[in-house]
């Protein structure tokens, strides 16, 4: 699957970078499967140790499922210091710079799940996506 959508980034009351996401995923080939609509949330703040805190919101802000606490990896990035589980899955991510943004790559795996998922976040002023 290969999905195309929109974030757009505000501050909530409490000064909380927060980025809502829309789009679409979709078959890659001729699966015959049809796209599928895609929403999401994620609250980015900053933790009294100094990792990067990302939280899933789209259940509501008081709500927040934390997905990671990133903090630097030595290569120029950020990484989950623990992995997030979900039932028996888990969900490690990284955190990288690009031209005009940067990537959110999560790798996970569980019983049923062996899957990469990228997300590409760019300004409007520019950038490109890595190759």
């Amino acid at each position: 699957m290969r999905g195309r959508g929109t974030a757009v980034a505000s501050v909530d009351a409490r000064g909380r970078l927060v980025v809502r996401e829309t789009g679409t995923w979709a078959p890659v080939g001729g699966s015959g499967e049809r796209p599928t609509p895609y929403a999401d949330a994620l609250r980015w703040t900053l933790g009294d140790d100094g990792a990067l805190v990302v939280e899933q919101v789209r259940r509501g802000d008081d709500r927040p499922v934390t997905l990671g606490h990133f903090v630097p990896d030595g290569g120029g990035g950020l990484a989950s210091r623990h992995p997030h589980r979900c039932g028996a899955d888990r969900y490690r991510a990284r955190l990288d710079p690009v031209d005009g943004g940067v990537v959110l790559t999560w790798s996970v795996s569980g019983p049923r799940k062996d899957q990469r998922l990228v997300r590409t976040y760019l300004s409007e002023a520019g950038g490109h996506p890595p190759p």
